[in-house]
C-alpha cells in the first residue's frame, strides 16, 4: 500500500532528533538530499502531517494494534517533541533555511511557512 511505503520513506528520513531536514537541491536532483545545517521546521512540519493522516486511517479502519501504526505514533511523537523544542516563547520559530524551489533553479523563502506547518 502506497501510504504505509511513504511513511516507512519517512521513517528512513527522520532524524535522531525527531526532525527531517531535506536540501533544495533535491529538487534539483530529484531524490533525497539531506539538509547539512539538519533538521527544520518546515519539513518537520510537513512530516507529521502525512503521518497525522496515516494514523487517521488506521483509527479510522480499527487497525491500530499493528506495528505500522505503532511506528507512526512513534514518528510522529517524536517529531512533535522535535517542533516543541524549535519553539520560541512567543509561539514562533526561527527562520531557518530556504524551503521552496520555483522551476529547479530559483530557491524561495516562505516566511509564512515556519508558523503555518509546524502547527497545521
Amino acid at each position: 500500500d502506497s501510504m504505509i511505503a511513504g511513511c516507512k520513506f519517512l521513517f528512513t528520513k527522520q532524524r535522531e532528533d525527531g526532525g527531517w531536514g531535506e536540501s533544495v537541491t533535491a529538487c534539483a536532483v530529484t531524490e533525497w538530499v539531506e539538509n547539512e545545517i539538519g533538521s527544520q521546521v518546515v519539513q518537520t512540519g510537513w512530516a507529521v502531517l502525512a503521518l497525522v493522516k496515516a494514523a487517521e486511517h488506521f483509527r479510522r479502519t480499527d487497525q491500530t494494534s499493528c506495528v505500522e501504526y505503532r511506528d507512526i505514533v512513534s514518528s510522529a511523537t517524536k517529531a512533535c517533541a522535535f517542533l516543541r523544542s524549535r519553539q520560541l516563547g512567543n509561539g514562533d520559530w526561527d527562520q531557518e533555511c530556504i524551503t521552496g524551489v520555483f522551476n529547479k533553479s530559483c530557491s524561495i523563502t516562505y516566511t509564512a511557512y515556519r508558523n503555518v506547518f509546524p502547527i497545521w
